[in-house]
C-alpha cells in the first residue's frame, strides 16, 4: 500500500481541494495518483469549462420564453442545433485535448499488452498455455456464452419489465397527488406538494441505479472474464445499458408515448434537484463522517485492548520498577543525560501506516465515470426540453470536482498509479450518447411541434420529412468532423515528427560507426 506524502498532501490540499477558482494542478495529480486518475480530472474539468457556453445560452432561453409561440419555437430550434453542434464537438475536441495529456505523461504510443496475465478472480480449469507454455485456468467460451443468453439476457429483460412496473406505478401517484390537492384533500404548498412523487421517483432512480450495478457486477464475475481489460469493458456495457433504461426510460416515455411537455420538464427539474442535494453530500460528507467515526472506534478499542493486555503480575512489574531506578541511578553516577524510559504510558500510538490502513481503499474511477456519463447523456439528450440543464450540470460538475478532490486527499488510502492512454471505452459511450442525442433531439422537434409552428402550410409527412432530414444533416457533420479532424494537435504530430528524426538519425550515425570500425579492423589486419 502506498503511503500518503504528508507535504505533497498539504499542497494537493491547499492548491486543488479548496482552491474553487484555480484551475486542477494536473501534473502534481499526475505525480501523486498516477495517470488514469489524472486523466479522469482532467476529462472532468475540460467537461465542466465546455458547459459555459450552453449554460449561458440555456439561461438565456429560459429568461426570454414564455412570451410568444413563434418566438420561443426558433428558441428551441438554435439550443436543439447548438446542443447536437456542442456535443459532437466536444468529444472530437476532448480526443485531441486527450492526446496532449497523454504525450505530455508518455503513453501516447502504450501499445495494448498482448500477453497480460489473467486477473486474480480468473477461475478455470488449469491447461497448458501455447504462447508461454505455462499451466494457466482457461475458461469455455461456450460456457460463457451459455450464462450470458440464459442469465445476463433475461435479467436485462427482468430490470425493463420492473422498470416500466415501478414508472407506471409513480405516474399513477402522480395522478392521486395532483387529484388530492385539486379537491381539498392535500395542501398545495405553493405548488410544492405535486412536486413531492417527481423527488421522491428521482431517489428511486438512484437507488435502483445502485441495485443494478451490483447486480451487474455479479453477472459479470460469472461470465468469468480472463483479462482485466476485457472485464472492465463488458462490465462497463451492462452497467450503462441497465442505467440507461432505469435512467432515461421514464423520460422517453413522457416525451415520446405521452407528449406531456410539462411533465416532462418537470420531472427533469426534479432529476437535476435531487442529484444536485443529495448527489455530492452522499459521495464525500457522509462517507467522510461516516470513516472518521470508524477510525475513532478502531483507535479506542486498540487502546482498550492495550490496557487490558497490561501484566497484572505484581512481582514483575515490582521489578521492572526497581529496573528503572537502577538505570536511573546509573544515568546520574555517569553524568547521562538520557530518558530512555518514558514512564506510565496509558495508551497507544499509531503511526501513520498503521493509520492509513483504517482508511478505506480507493474502488476506483469506475463509479465516478459511470456518473459523469449518465450525466452527459441526460444533458445530451434533454437540455433543449429543460434549457436549464446545462447551468445545473456546470454547478453539480464545479462541485464535483472538489468533492472527489476531498475524497482523494481526505477519506481514501493513496491508490496504486496506474498507465492508461486514455479514458478507454467511455469514449465509445460518450460518442455513442452524441450519435442517439441527435436522433432524440429530432424527435422532440416533433414532440414540441417546433415545425408545424413555425411552417404552419406545411402537412404532419411534409413537417416528419424536413425533420428527418435535419437528422440526416446532423449525423453526417458528426461522421464528417470525426474524419476531418485530425486526431493528434499539429504541435503533437511535429514533435513526434521531430524525435523520429533524431532517432533515424541516431540510427543511421551507430549504423556508419559500426562500418567504419569494421572497415579499419579489416585493414588492420591485412598489414
Amino acid at each position: 500500500m502506498p503511503i500518503h506524502d504528508q507535504e505533497e498532501l498539504k499542497d494537493l490540499r491547499k492548491n486543488w481541494v479548496i482552491s474553487f477558482l484555480k484551475n486542477q494542478p494536473l501534473d502534481k495529480i499526475c505525480k501523486y495518483f498516477g495517470i488514469k486518475l489524472s486523466l479522469y480530472f482532467a476529462w472532468l474539468g475540460f467537461y465542466t469549462k465546455s458547459l459555459l457556453i450552453p449554460a449561458v445560452l440555456g439561461l438565456a432561453m429560459w429568461l426570454t420564453t414564455g412570451q410568444d409561440e413563434k418566438i420561443d419555437s426558433i428558441l428551441f430550434l438554435i439550443l436543439c442545433s447548438f446542443n447536437l453542434i456542442w456535443s459532437i464537438c466536444f468529444n472530437d475536441l476532448w480526443n485531441q485535448k486527450c492526446a496532449e495529456f497523454s504525450y505530455k505523461w508518455g503513453t501516447l504510443d502504450m501499445k495494448d499488452d498482448l500477453l497480460q496475465e489473467p486477473r486474480p478472480m480468473f477461475k478455470g480449469e488449469y491447461k497448458l498455455n501455447k504462447v508461454n507454455n505455462k499451466f494457466e485456468p482457461h475458461y469455455s467460451d461456450f460456457k460463457r456464452a451459455l450464462f450470458r443468453y440464459l442469465v445476463t439476457l433475461p435479467s436485462l429483460v427482468a430490470v425493463i419489465i420492473m422498470t416500466v412496473v415501478i414508472m407506471l406505478k409513480f405516474f399513477e401517484l402522480q395522478s392521486l397527488f395532483e387529484y388530492a390537492t385539486s379537491n381539498g384533500i392535500f395542501p398545495e404548498l405553493f405548488g410544492l406538494t405535486n412536486f413531492i412523487p417527481k423527488m421522491v421517483y428521482a431517489n428511486v432512480i438512484s437507488f435502483l441505479n445502485s441495485v443494478y450495478k451490483k447486480m451487474c457486477h455479479w453477472l459479470n464475475d460469472k461470465e468469468n472474464y480472463r483479462e482485466q481489460t476485457t472485464h472492465e469493458n463488458h462490465l462497463i456495457i451492462k452497467i450503462v445499458i441497465f442505467q440507461f433504461i432505469n435512467s432515461y426510460l421514464s423520460l422517453f416515455y413522457i416525451a415520446f408515448y405521452l407528449h406531456d411537455i410539462a411533465l416532462l420538464k418537470e420531472q427533469l427539474y426534479a432529476i437535476f434537484i435531487s442529484r444536485q442535494l443529495t448527489g455530492n453530500f452522499k459521495e464525500a460528507i457522509v462517507p467522510y463522517v461516516m470513516e472518521s467515526l470508524k477510525q475513532i472506534k478502531k483507535i479506542d478499542k486498540a487502546n482498550k485492548k492495550h490496557d487490558s493486555e497490561k501484566p497484572i503480575n505484581t512481582e514483575l512489574t515490582n521489578m521492572v520498577d526497581k529496573l528503572k531506578r537502577y538505570v536511573i541511578i546509573y544515568n546520574e553516577q555517569n553524568e547521562i543525560e538520557i530518558n530512555s524510559y518514558p514512564c506510565d504510558e496509558d495508551s497507544i500510538e499509531l503511526n501513520q501506516p498503521e493509520i492509513e490502513s483504517l482508511m478505506p481503499k480507493y474502488p476506483d474511477t469506475f463509479g465516478d465515470y459511470l456518473e459523469m456519463v449518465m450525466q452527459y447523456g441526460l444533458m445530451v439528450f434533454f437540455a433543449p426540453a429543460f434549457p436549464l440543464a446545462a447551468l445545473f450540470t456546470l454547478v453539480n460538475n464545479f462541485v464535483e470536482i472538489r468533492s472527489d478532490a476531498f475524497k482523494m486527499c481526505f477519506l481514501y488510502q493513496r491508490p496504486f498509479g496506474e498507465r492508461v492512454a486514455n479514458i478507454g471505452r467511455w469514449q465509445d459511450v460518450l460518442e455513442a450518447f452524441s450519435t442517439l442525442g441527435i436522433i432524440v433531439n429530432c424527435g422532440l422537434l416533433v414532440t414540441f411541434g417546433v415545425v408545424q409552428k413555425l411552417f404552419p402550410s406545411l402537412s404532419f409527412y411534409e413537417s416528419f420529412a424536413l425533420i428527418v432530414l435535419i437528422e440526416h444533416i446532423f449525423l453526417c457533420f458528426n461522421k464528417i468532423l470525426s474524419y476531418s479532424l485530425p486526431k493528434l494537435p499539429k504541435w503533437i504530430i511535429v514533435a513526434k515528427s521531430k524525435l523520429e528524426y533524431r532517432r533515424r538519425e541516431a540510427l543511421r550515425k551507430f549504423e556508419m560507426d559500426e562500418m567504419h570500425t569494421l572497415k579499419r579492423s579489416n585493414s588492420q589486419e591485412k598489414f
